[in-house]
């Protein structure tokens, strides 16, 4: 009952009602998903349903979806996901080149978006099934996008006495985006070692030797004495004169380390800028008030206008005129003024053409005018009621919606379109109910 991923890195969708189990590719499913948002925002209020195949294979009680393909539609009748006879010739073509493919790569279902509705599988779709997809085991996947929430989807199945529940589905799941695999972090370069200053005291100078001083000198002594004179014996000098004075030992200096922090030029901190920040933000709000009114020109551009821009006469001053002063002129007799052309007479599917094309430029109140008049000459056209329902559908108009397309699906009971929209209708009336609008 719960989506798991086996060893081959496919997801397992499965409920005990279905006599097979679905096995798909997460990353497949995450382009489809891609592929149903871009969709979904490319049109305002509601974007666009898209849908295509589901490629894989069947083999031992299990359906395996390894690829898809989109189907181009051109959405001829509507933003939902109905196809028009060119779409079909595209269908046709895509399995016809489907089944052609090798064995892993055939067709095992098809995909397609509610964008405006629930998770369900309608009258019209079960019918494209029953048509396109025949094989018991081939499925249906619907996806519903959310501007916010994340992405839900469900599969279809036939049943084992070929009905297919399609009312809701037995399990939904929540498609999340796919986790990026974590990339392998750098190894980090080791941090530079502080710098070491060794700083030693300057060497004092060593010592001198102090020089002994000289003996004063002895008084001169005559050359010849006279006999019988003794002769005086030398006097010795001191010691401390003579003798070189001792010189101190040099103490010894330790060198003193200083660590320094290493400079780091490359961590600079982040300047803020907070006018420039205050500027940016606040040139992103004109842009998107901007943007806001560009879109949304067609409601009030018009009355805009209407209100602005005077008439004609209030634009040309009164002058006064010379015409009363002078004597009134005799008249010359009117000429006959030639009759006017006969107004052009538009038939039925002329209204209807112009309504549809109105469609088409989301002009939805000027298409209701136009699809009236075209019932008004031919009330049994069941595609200009279809058409007039759409356009109350996006107005909101809920009840005149209603009203139209069942009368479209009494004209032409086997319409698809119809039935899609009248469904819808019913829809945004039970809540417009129950919340009291």
């Amino acid at each position: 009952m719960f989506a798991t991923c086996t060893e081959s890195s496919l997801a397992t969708w499965s409920v005990p009602q279905c006599s097979f189990r679905i096995e798909y590719s997460p990353a497949v499913m995450d382009e489809i998903r891609l592929e149903v948002i871009a969709a979904f925002f490319s049109v305002p209020r509601g974007g666009l349903e898209t849908g295509g195949l589901l490629l894989g294979n069947y083999e031992e009680q299990r359906v395996v979806i390894t690829d898809y393909v989109p189907l181009e539609c051109e959405h001829a009748l509507g933003p939902s996901f109905t196809l028009s006879q060119n779409d079909e010739g595209r269908l046709r073509e895509l399995l016809a080149a489907a089944r052609a493919n090798p064995a892993g790569r055939r067709p095992v279902g098809w995909y397609h978006s509610h964008t405006r509705s629930e998770i369900f599988l309608s009258a019209a779709d079960q019918e494209l099934h029953r048509h396109y997809f025949l094989e018991p085991w081939q499925v249906a996947l619907v996806l519903r996008p959310h501007t916010i929430l994340p992405t839900r989807a469900a599969f279809f199945f036939r049943e084992a006495d070929g009905s297919i529940h399609g009312a809701a589905s037995y399990r939904e799941m929540v498609l999340d985006p796919l986790s990026m695999s974590p990339s392998t972090p750098e190894t980090a370069e080791p941090a530079p070692a502080p710098l070491k200053v060794v700083v030693t005291a300057p060497e004092p100078e060593p010592a001198r030797a102090a020089e002994p001083e000289p003996a004063a000198a002895s008084p001169a002594q005559p050359e010849q004495m006279s006999a019988g004179e003794a002769r005086p014996e030398p006097v010795e000098a001191p010691a401390a004169a003579s003798a070189v004075s001792e010189v101190l030992p040099e103490p010894e200096l330790e060198p003193v380390v200083i660590d320094l922090p290493c400079p780091n030029f490359l961590d600079v901190p982040a300047a803020r800028h907070p006018r420039r920040f205050r500027a940016a933000a606040g040139i992103a709000a004109v842009l998107a008030i901007a943007a806001a009114g560009l879109g949304t020109r067609q409601y009030w551009l018009p009355r805009l206008t209407a209100e602005v821009r005077p008439s004609p006469a209030a634009q040309q001053p009164v002058r006064p005129s010379l015409s009363a002063a002078l004597p009134a002129k005799p008249e010359p007799a009117p000429e006959a003024t030639p009759a006017a052309p006969p107004a052009e007479v538009l038939s039925a599917a002329d209204y209807q053409a112009r309504g549809r094309e109105l469609l088409r430029e989301q002009r939805f109140a000027d298409a209701i005018e136009q699809l009236t008049q075209a019932l008004k000459l031919d009330p049994t056209m069941a595609q200009a009621f279809n058409a007039r329902g759409y356009a109350h559908l996006r107005l909101r108009h809920y009840s005149e919606a209603t009203a139209d397309c069942e009368q479209a699906l009494r004209l032409k009971p086997s319409y698809p379109n119809a039935a899609r929209n009248l469904e819808a209708a019913r829809v945004h009336l039970a809540a417009a109910h129950l919340t009291g609008q």
